[in-house]
C-alpha cells in the first residue's frame, strides 16, 4: 500500500470517529472493529501496538481517557463536538526511579488551527504524518518532540525582552547592561508567578495576574508602583499580608527580593508614565497568556504553545 499524507482538509472534515480513522488508514494503520467500545475505534499501529480513537462525552475532558492498557499505550481523544483533538500516550519514566514511574504525554490541536496558514498548522501535520504502520517509535520520538516549542518561545521571548529594554526609564542610556538585567529580573518574576498561578497559589485564582491589578489599582494609576512592587517586595518576599492582595504564599526573598540592579537604580521602571508602564505590563501578560502552562509533572504536555519547567530549563 502506498502511504498518503494527512492534510489540513482531512482534519477540517473530522466529524466522526470514522473520519479520523480514515485519515490514519492513509498512513497504513489497520482498523480493528472488534476491539473498541461503543465510543471508540481501534487502529493497529504495529504487531502489538494499538491506537484507540475516543469520542469524549459532554463535559468530559481528554485527561479522563488516559490509556492504561499495556498494548494500547496511545489514545486520540476527540471532544464531543469534534473541534479539538488530543493524543495521550502512556509511558514509563526511569528518571531517578528504580522501577520506573508511569507518566502520560499529551499533545492537543484544534480544527481552528487548520483554517489558516501558519507554522503551527504545518508542525502538527508533520507530526501526524510521521505516524505509519510499524512506526511505534514515531509516537515517542516525533509526536511529542518539544524542540519546536522551545525555539518558538525563545524567539518570542527575545523579541519581547529587546522591546522592553528600549522602554526602561530611570537607568542611563549608556548603561544598557543594567537595563537588560532589570528587564530580565522582571520577566523572571512574571514567568515564575505564571507557574504558581497555574497551581492556584495566588489567592486560589488561576487569573490572578490579569484580574487582581485592576481590583487593587484604580484606572490610570501606576500598576507597577501600586501593585507589582508591593506584591514582589512586601507580600511575596516578606511574610506580610494585605487582604486587598488576597491569600499569597511567603517565598522568603530570593527572586522577589530587591535585585542589585534595583538597589543601584531605585527609579528604574518600565515606561516613563503610568500609562506606558501599564501598557508594557499588559504586553508581558499578553505574551505569557499565549502559552499553556503545564505544572503537572505526571503529564508531559507537548504542543506548539506549551511551557513546562522542563522546557524552560532548556532556555534559561
Amino acid at each position: 500500500m502506498t502511504l498518503q499524507q494527512i492534510t489540513a482538509d482531512d482534519i477540517a472534515g473530522w466529524d466522526s470517529l470514522q473520519d479520523i480513522a480514515d485519515s490514519f488508514e492513509k498512513r497504513g494503520l489497520k482498523p480493528r472493529p472488534n476491539l473498541g467500545e461503543n465510543n471508540e475505534l481501534v487502529l493497529q499501529l504495529g504487531d502489538d501496538e494499538f491506537v484507540v480513537i475516543v469520542n469524549a462525552g459532554p463535559g468530559e475532558s481528554a485527561t479522563d481517557f488516559k490509556p492504561d492498557n499495556r498494548s494500547r499505550h496511545t489514545n486520540l481523544v476527540a471532544t464531543n463536538d469534534f473541534e479539538e483533538f488530543t493524543f495521550l500516550t502512556r509511558m514509563r519514566s526511569w528518571e531517578g526511579q528504580q522501577h520506573g514511574r508511569i507518566k502520560h504525554q499529551k499533545i492537543s490541536f484544534s480544527k481552528n488551527q487548520f483554517t489558516r496558514d501558519s507554522g503551527e498548522k504545518n508542525t502538527v501535520l508533520k507530526k501526524l504524518n510521521s505516524i505509519e504502520y510499524g512506526s511505534s517509535a514515531a509516537i515517542y520520538d516525533t509526536l511529542y518532540d518539544t524542540q519546536q516549542g522551545v525555539e518558538e518561545f525563545y524567539q518570542e521571548f527575545e523579541d519581547l525582552r529587546t522591546d522592553l529594554v528600549q522602554e526602561v526609564s530611570g537607568i542611563p542610556d549608556d548603561r544598557g547592561d543594567a537595563k537588560q538585567r532589570y528587564v530580565q529580573v522582571i520577566l523572571d518574576r512574571m514567568i515564575f508567578l505564571y507557574f504558581i498561578q497555574e497551581k492556584r497559589l495566588l489567592d486560589r485564582n488561576p487569573n490572578y495576574l490579569h484580574e487582581e491589578p485592576g481590583d487593587v489599582v484604580d484606572d490610570g494609576e501606576d500598576r507597577d508602583e501600586n501593585f507589582y512592587r508591593p506584591l514582589f517586595f512586601d507580600y511575596l518576599a516578606e511574610d506580610k499580608q494585605n487582604p486587598d492582595f488576597g491569600s499569597l504564599p511567603y517565598l522568603n526573598g530570593g527572586l522577589f527580593a530587591k535585585n542589585p540592579v534595583e538597589e543601584d537604580f531605585p527609579d528604574a521602571k518600565l515606561g516613563e508614565s503610568a500609562e506606558e508602564t501599564n501598557e508594557l505590563f499588559d504586553d508581558i501578560l499578553d505574551f505569557l497568556s499565549g502559552w499553556n502552562w503545564n505544572v503537572d509533572e505526571r503529564l508531559d504536555i507537548v504542543d506548539p504553545k506549551n511551557l513546562s519547567p522542563a522546557i524552560l530549563g532548556h532556555i534559561f
